[in-house]
């Protein structure tokens, strides 16, 4: 995928990884948390153009603490989950 790894549950991507980092999926009711912590989206240049994927960087205490880990994934799922029943 794109020279990265998605994280799925139940054939649903809640998160990636790429270029080293962990990002999880956001939407507009999950958002706030990643701003909040000045979690940056991931981006990637397209044709001169800066993409930006609805995907935040884990925070650092995430990759340390398997508790905080969960409630980061939690993040994710749920608005992957809110996206698909969206669409």
């Amino acid at each position: 995928m794109f020279g990265g790894h998605g994280l799925f549950r139940d054939g649903i991507m809640f998160a990636i990884v790429l270029k080293g980092g962990l990002y999880f999926k956001v939407d507009d009711v999950s958002r706030i948390h990643f701003t909040k912590r000045n979690l940056p989206a991931f981006t990637y240049l397209s044709k001169g153009r800066t993409v930006r994927l609805g995907y935040h960087e884990a925070p650092a205490d995430a990759l340390e603490d398997e508790t905080v880990m969960a409630e980061w994934c939690r993040l994710g799922w749920q608005a992957a989950l809110r996206s698909k029943r969206a669409t």
